[in-house]
């Protein structure tokens, strides 16, 4: 009805008045109320926390497995090594940290493996050897990181296991018998 008197007056300060009014009525429709912006924010947030915590299981996954993979790349070096060189000796010179650089005493750097791998969670652990001489040798390549959970790693056995790999306490270990 008031367009109707609107298009009716002749009165030019009528017509002015109105068309401010209906200006003013067309601007508070364009924008967002309050509530919708929090809805929009609410949404927001949920779903970016959902991926936050995707992505985090995906990347502790990748280092587990990163983990897994060095101490196999480290128990075929020593089997390289025990191809070359036998068993005799073997105490001595496989002991020890899996470590570069000066402080480097294992026998594995160099020949049969380029450097030694570096821990995925970027600590500045070494991993390490223990040879115990038996019939069979019982060689243990545990990995540095500490686990507070047992990871989900296909054919990770549990503490009672005595080779393989071997979850026990936080711990990873690959035990080999020669």
């Amino acid at each position: 009805m008031r367009k109707e008197l609107a298009l009716q007056s002749t009165h030019p300060q009528e017509m002015q008045k109105e068309v401010k009014e209906q200006a003013v009525r067309r601007k508070r429709q364009l924008g967002f109320t309050l509530i919708e912006m929090l809805a929009v924010v609410t949404i927001l947030a949920i779903v970016s926390g959902i991926g936050f915590v995707m992505v985090n299981s995906q990347i502790e996954r990748a280092r587990a497995n990163t983990d897994v993979a060095n101490l196999r790349t480290i128990s075929d070096a020593v089997n390289r090594y025990i191809m070359d060189n036998g068993t005799n000796n073997i105490s001595t010179n496989l002991s020890g940290n899996v470590q570069s650089g000066a402080n480097a005493g294992n026998a594995l750097i160099g020949t049969y493996l380029g450097a030694a791998p570096r821990d995925p969670w970027n600590s500045t652990n070494a991993y390490s050897i223990t040879v115990t001489p038996g019939t069979p040798n019982k060689i243990t390549i545990t990995s540095p990181h500490t686990y507070t959970s047992q990871p989900n790693i296909p054919g990770l056995g549990g503490s009672s296991a005595t080779t393989g790999l071997i979850y026990n306490g936080g711990t990873l270990t690959l035990v080999l018998n020669y």
